[in-house]
């Protein structure tokens, strides 16, 4: 059984499917959806604003809570669904900024947050308990609504790179 908990309206879940197979291989979502509103709340973080809808899309978001199963890693699939991602957040919702974390000490998770060109920010640390029962320092990483056209062009570059080579 799986039960998901959601903040009602702030995040946006998916599951990844591969086609193919019909199988499930992953999933992602989009976290923090935040609508700025003028003037902002003062002070600072005492309101999260109003919820997004179609009409007030999110002004800011985070894409995370990624998981692929080992087959589905190192293939593209991230790098496929990172772009479709950020595409909406962008080009549909017109975001600001996307936000992107994980675990400091996650290596992996890291590496292919900064292959996706996201720029690395800072190091939060002891900011949310981790799953072995310490306390985990998270990276920050982002990309600005003006960085967007340069990192859309290497992602679709660097697929259509994966394409041509996988068929010859």
């Amino acid at each position: 059984m799986l039960i998901l908990t959601l903040k009602l309206g702030r995040e946006l879940p998916f599951i990844v499917r591969y086609i193919e197979a019909i199988r499930i291989i992953g999933t992602t979502r989009f976290l923090d959806l935040k609508v700025f509103t003028w003037p902002p709340p003062w002070p600072p973080g005492i309101d999260i604003g109003a919820l997004p809808t179609d009409t007030d899309p999110p002004t800011v978001t985070e894409i995370g809570s990624t998981w692929y199963a080992s087959s589905a890693q190192r293939t593209g699939v991230n790098t496929e669904y990172k772009l479709l991602m950020l595409t909406h957040a962008f080009n549909v919702w017109h975001t600001m900024r996307v936000t992107l974390t994980t675990d400091a000490r996650n290596v992996r998770s890291r590496s292919a947050i900064q292959q996706i060109g996201a720029t690395f920010e800072r190091i939060r640390g002891a900011n949310v308990p981790a799953n072995n029962g310490s306390v985990r320092d998270t990276a920050y990483y982002s990309i600005l609504r003006k960085e967007w056209s340069l990192v859309c062009k290497d992602l679709q570059e660097r697929l259509q790179k994966g394409v041509n080579s996988s068929t010859k």
